[in-house]
């Protein structure tokens, strides 16, 4: 009796183990060629809420709801439809998209009013869809407070040069 209780309780744990690698399993995959699904900006403090700015002087975490919520309204104005955002760290986060095909933004601030959003696959943490990535583009360069907008590949030193663009060339439409 106490084998069989001491296989299930091993098999229940590599379950789980095997469920959390498989959740995360595309955490570290690299950009398709030729796009760019991590973009960083400035100018989203001007968005934030008061309670936000005491909050980032506490402690640095979950703000940007503000910013957040500024780039999901132009989305949604792009016919992109998006969840309520939802505190995540470092900053906010949201589904965007139709059922069967989303992406999930996560937003943070890196340093002093230089904001990070990555464009994720919802269920395996890798590069989000391809049709998401123009929209935000337009959508951040749509809102004036937001400045130096840098497209940069996943990975990479979120300071770097990074380009204007989310795609090397411009997809077929």
């Amino acid at each position: 009796m106490g084998v069989a209780i001491l296989v299930l309780v091993g098999g229940l744990v590599l379950g789980f183990l095997g469920l959390g690698f498989y959740a995360r399993r595309g955490e570290g995959k690299p950009d398709r060629p030729g796009e760019r699904s991590t973009v960083s900006f400035s100018g989203g403090s001007a968005l934030l809420a008061e309670d936000e700015l005491s909050k980032l002087e506490e402690d640095g975490l979950y703000v940007g709801l503000g910013t957040i919520t500024a780039v999901l309204a132009k989305l949604n104005e792009a016919g992109i439809s998006a969840n309520e955002p939802q505190p995540d760290v470092p900053g906010w986060a949201a589904h965007i998209g139709e059922p069967g095909a989303q992406s999930y933004l996560l937003l943070g601030e890196m340093d002093e009013d230089r904001w990070l959003l990555i464009l994720q696959d919802p269920s395996s943490g890798g590069p989000g869809r391809t049709e998401h990535l123009q929209p935000i583009d337009d959508a951040l360069r749509a809102i004036p407070a937001l400045s130096d907008i840098r497209w940069i590949p996943r990975g990479t030193d979120p300071f770097g040069d990074g380009t204007d663009s989310p795609f090397d060339e411009a997809p077929a439409v």
